[in-house]
C-alpha cells in the first residue's frame, strides 16, 4: 500500500501587532495630561481659594449687612478652611459705641471633596468666646437689625454649614432706655444644617442670669427676624436646673422645672411642673417645698414673665396664681403683681409665708382671694409688698392659749355652764374679713366672726414684723362678758354688765384685743362708751 502524507491543521492566532497595546501606545500622554490638568486646577483652586481673609469678611458682611473687621488671620489645608481671630461687626448707627459682635476665634472647616467640586458648603463653624448685644427692635425711632444667622437676602447665594458650635457665648439684650441690659450665658450652643432663611435646630445649656441657673434646651429656632429679634420663631423642650431664687432677695429655694416652649424670642409660650426646695421669704422664718403646673408666657428679650395659670402647693394648701413678673418704664428691677386664689388651704400655712414666728397665731381652713403687688427697692419683702383681699376662716382657733380660754370662757357662759376642765377649744365660726397689708400692717376691717353664745364684729391692726396686736370690736352675746377675764377686770365688767344689756338678754360688748401675739388680752373698750349708748338707743 502507498504511504501518504496528511498535513497537520492550520493553528489560527491573532494578529500580531509591532506598535504594542492602546494604553501602551498613549499612558505617557494620558498621565501628563491628567497631571496637566491637575496642575492647572490646583492652580485654578489656588488662584481662587474660598478662605481667604477678604472672601471671609465679604461672606461676614453680606450676611450680617454691616462692616467686618478681622484681626489676625490663617488658613488651613487640612483639613481646608481657616482661622480668623478678633473679629468685630460694627453698629449701624453708633459706631463710637463698643460692636455688637465680637468674636474672639472662628475656625471654618470643609471638605477636599466639597472645596473641589465647587460646592458651597461647610463642614463645620466653631466660634470661641463670641458677644452679642441684641439691640432693642427701634433705635431712635428706627430698626436696627442684627445678625441675621439664618435669614438673609435672597440675592445672597445660599451657605450650607453641616454643624455651628458657640460654647462660651454672651448675648446682652439692650433695654430702649439703656438700662442694664439682660443677660444671657450659652455654656455649649451645637446648631445642625444651617441654611439661608429656614429653620435651625440645637441643644444648648444656658446660664440664665435672673434668677441664675442652668437651662438645657433642644429645639428649634429661626429663622432670625432681623428688623425685630422678638419676632424670631423658637420651639422645644427645656429644663431649669437648680435656680437660685435668693437672686430675687425677696425669696430663697432651689428651683427646677420641666417643660415645653413655643413661640416668638418675645413672647414665649410655656408650659410645664416646678418644684422648689427650701423656699423661703425673707424676713420670715418658715422653708417649705413649693410645687406647681404653670401655663406662662416668657419674653426672652428682656427678662419679663407673664403667668397665665399656676397652680401651687405648699403644706396643706392649693393655690391658684396669674400676674406678672416684669419691669417698669420708671424703676430698675422686676416688679412682682399676682393675683391669687386660695379655695382649698389652711390659715395657718398662709400666715407662715409672712411671719417670723414659729406658730401662727390662727389655725383652720382658710379660703382668700388677693391681690400681691411687690415692686423693686431697697427696703425688705414684708414692707415693700402691698397685699390687698378678702379672707374666710372656718372653725378657726387661737395657737395662744390664754386668748383661747377667754373665748372658751365666754362661750361656756352663754349656755349657762362652766367651762369644762381641759375642755377642746371652741372654734370661730364663719370668721370673714377684709385686709390691707402696707408697710408692714395688716389694716383688718369688716371682720366678723361668731362662737357658740357670741358673735363679734372687729377692726383694727396687725404688725407682720413686731407682730403688735391693736383690734377693737363689738361683741354680741347672752352670756356674761366677765366671764371671758379674771382678776379685777372680771369684777369691774361684772358691775357694768347690767347697764349693757339690750333687748331679748343680748349684751352688747365694746371690746379690744391688745398686746403681741405672743401674748394677747381680750378686754373692756371702757373709751367706747359713747357708741354703746348710740347703739343701745338704736
Amino acid at each position: 500500500m502507498p504511504l501518504s502524507t496528511v498535513a497537520p491543521p492550520l493553528e489560527t492566532s491573532p494578529p500580531r501587532t509591532t506598535h504594542g497595546s492602546w494604553w501602551q501606545r498613549y499612558r505617557i500622554p494620558v498621565v501628563a495630561l491628567f497631571i496637566t490638568g491637575c496642575v492647572i486646577y490646583a492652580v485654578f483652586v489656588a488662584l481662587n481659594w474660598p478662605f481667604r481673609k477678604q472672601r471671609l469678611i465679604d461672606v461676614l458682611q453680606e450676611a450680617t449687612l454691616r462692616t467686618v473687621t478681622v484681626g489676625k488671620f490663617q488658613k488651613t489645608f487640612f483639613p481646608p478652611g481657616c482661622v480668623a481671630e478678633d473679629i468685630s461687626f460694627e453698629r449701624h448707627l453708633r459706631k463710637d459705641q463698643p460692636p455688637v459682635i465680637h468674636i474672639q476665634a472662628l475656625t471654618v472647616q470643609a471638605s477636599w471633596a466639597r472645596v473641589l467640586t465647587g460646592q458651597y458648603h461647610l463642614s463645620l463653624v466653631r466660634a470661641v468666646n463670641m458677644h452679642v448685644l441684641v439691640p432693642p427692635a427701634k433705635v431712635n425711632g428706627k430698626p436696627d437689625p442684627l445678625m441675621p444667622l439664618n435669614r438673609t437676602p435672597s440675592r445672597i447665594r445660599t451657605l450650607n454649614v453641616d454643624r455651628i458650635i458657640a460654647d462660651g457665648t454672651i448675648l446682652d439684650f439692650a433695654h430702649e432706655d439703656g438700662s442694664k441690659p439682660y443677660r444671657i450665658g450659652v455654656d455649649k450652643l451645637v446648631v445642625y444644617d444651617v441654611s439661608n432663611n429656614s429653620a435651625i435646630h440645637y441643644k444648648t445649656i444656658i446660664t440664665n442670669s435672673v434668677p441664675p441657673g442652668k437651662i438645657h434646651s433642644t429645639g428649634v429656632f429661626g429663622p432670625w427676624h432681623p428688623d425685630d429679634p422678638g419676632q424670631t420663631p423658637v420651639e422645644g423642650t427645656y429644663s431649669y436646673n437648680d435656680a437660685n431664687l435668693a437672686a430675687f432677695s425677696d425669696f430663697s429655694g432651689r428651683l427646677n422645672a420641666t417643660g415645653r416652649m413655643k413661640g416668638r424670642l418675645g413672647e414665649i409660650f410655656t408650659q410645664g411642673t416646678a418644684d422648689v426646695k427650701n423656699f423661703h421669704v425673707s424676713e420670715t422664718s418658715h422653708t417649705r417645698e413649693l410645687k406647681a403646673n404653670y401655663k406662662a408666657r416668657v419674653d426672652g428679650t428682656h427678662g419679663d414673665t407673664m403667668l397665665d395659670d399656676v397652680e401651687a402647693q405648699f403644706n396643706d394648701s392649693s393655690l391658684t396664681v396669674k400676674g406678672r413678673i416684669a419691669g417698669e418704664t420708671a424703676q430698675k428691677g422686676k416688679t412682682v403683681s399676682l393675683d391669687l386664689l386660695c379655695s382649698r388651704g389652711r390659715i395657718e400655712d398662709v400666715l407662715d409665708l409672712f411671719i417670723q414666728a414659729q406658730q401662727a397665731p390662727m389655725i383652720g381652713p382658710v379660703t382668700m382671694k388677693a391681690h400681691l403687688e411687690v415692686p423693686p427697692g431697697k427696703e425688705g419683702f414684708i414692707r415693700r409688698m402691698h397685699m390687698t383681699g378678702d379672707f374666710g376662716v372656718d372653725n378657726g382657733k387661737f395657737t395662744d392659749n390664754e386668748t383661747q380660754a377667754d373665748l372658751n370662757r365666754l362661750s361656756a357662759s352663754a349656755d349657762r355652764k362652766k367651762p369644762a376642765e381641759g375642755q377642746d377649744p371652741i372654734a370661730l365660726s364663719d370668721l370673714r374679713g377684709h385686709g390691707d397689708i402696707q408697710n408692714g400692717i395688716a389694716h383688718l376691717t369688716h371682720v366678723k366672726f361668731s362662737v357658740p353664745g357670741a358673735t363679734a364684729e372687729v377692726e383694727g391692726t396687725y404688725s407682720l414684723t413686731n407682730y403688735d396686736v391693736n383690734l377693737v370690736g363689738t361683741l354680741y352675746t347672752d352670756g356674761n362678758p366677765w366671764t371671758a377675764t379674771t382678776g379685777f377686770k372680771s369684777f369691774f365688767v361684772r358691775i357694768i354688765t347690767p347697764f349693757l344689756k339690750k333687748k331679748h338678754d343680748i349684751r352688747i360688748v365694746p371690746f379690744k384685743l391688745t398686746g403681741n401675739y405672743h401674748h394677747m388680752t381680750i378686754g373692756l373698750d371702757l373709751g367706747r362708751k359713747k357708741q354703746i349708748k348710740e347703739q343701745l338707743n338704736q
